[in-house]
């Protein structure tokens, strides 16, 4: 593995979209991106641009960071950690899967630019971003990490019904979580259970603390903020949830109270093929 600086972000300052432009060639595992002057909460949203379309998405630094708690990943002030890999599975091969290969000149799904963008709240100080990669030789493309949020509004507690995810690719990870309004602050709603059904059949169904005993003594950091279905959850890369071909996926949540809930997905799949 090689750590190597990359060129400078363009854009930055408060009210701004920061936007790194990433070196051709090799292949991505990691990105530490050093930040001053600016907040995790102030970072307000992270792009990845992939041929110029957006390839994986989060809802703020605040996310990213709360996902790399969850995922077992340790932190340092000043650092946002942005990992192409799949941290704290067993096997090394699973890990490595969905990191970034560039530069092999025969690849059908070929990366020709990418780019990392970072949108800046108008309150920030003085931002300064910088970023480190650690890279290793080019690869193909390969399978990459494509995160994806919904939005869905509950109008009254009980059972609510999720079945319009999309499909055709493999499902990594799925975190919910349900909050409610209260003046101009968000505060957690419980979601007591999921049932997960695939064409006719149940193929997952538990309540919020059985499925954080589970994850507490897999491979996981629970935070309690979420309810999170997890196939790779005890470290076996393997266990993802294929959408490919399954004409049903219905996700059953029972919910303490009228919410909003908002549903990130972590799909697995291959780069758009433009030629």
């Amino acid at each position: 593995m090689s750590t190597l600086k990359l060129r400078r972000f363009e854009g930055v300052g408060a009210g701004q979209t920061a936007v790194l432009t990433m070196p051709i060639g090799n292949t991505f595992r990691e990105l530490l991106i050093n930040f001053s002057g600016v907040t995790l909460a102030q970072m307000t949203e992270i792009r990845l641009v992939v041929n110029g379309d957006v390839i994986d998405r989060y809802l703020g630094a605040e996310q990213l960071q709360a996902f790399n708690d969850y995922r077992g990943m340790k932190s340092s002030a000043g650092i946002l950690h942005y990992t192409f890999e799949r941290p704290n599975l067993l096997e090394r091969s699973p890990r490595e899967v969905s990191a970034l290969g560039t530069g092999m000149e025969e690849d059908p799904n070929r990366i020709n630019t990418l780019q990392l963008e970072i949108d800046i709240d108008a309150g920030a100080t003085a931002p300064q971003l910088s970023c480190v990669a650690i890279q290793t030789p080019p690869a193909y493309s390969g399978i990459v990490r494509k995160t994806r949020h919904f939005t869905y509004d509950s109008s009254q507690a009980g059972e609510y019904q999720i079945s319009d995810l999309p499909r055709g690719e493999i499902i990594d990870r799925i975190y919910f979580r349900a909050y409610k309004l209260v003046g101009n602050v968000e505060t957690k709603v419980d979601i007591n259970e999921i049932q997960l059904q695939l064409n006719e059949q149940i193929d997952f169904q538990r309540t919020k603390a059985e499925n954080e005993h589970m994850q507490k003594n897999g491979v996981r950091v629970v935070n309690g903020d979420w309810f999170v279905y997890d196939p790779s959850e005890n470290g076996y890369g393997s266990e993802g949830l294929d959408t490919r071909g399954l004409n049903r996926m219905e996700f059953m949540l029972k919910l303490a109270e009228a919410c909003r809930v908002v549903v990130s997905v972590e799909y697995f799949g291959f780069i758009p093929n433009k030629a």
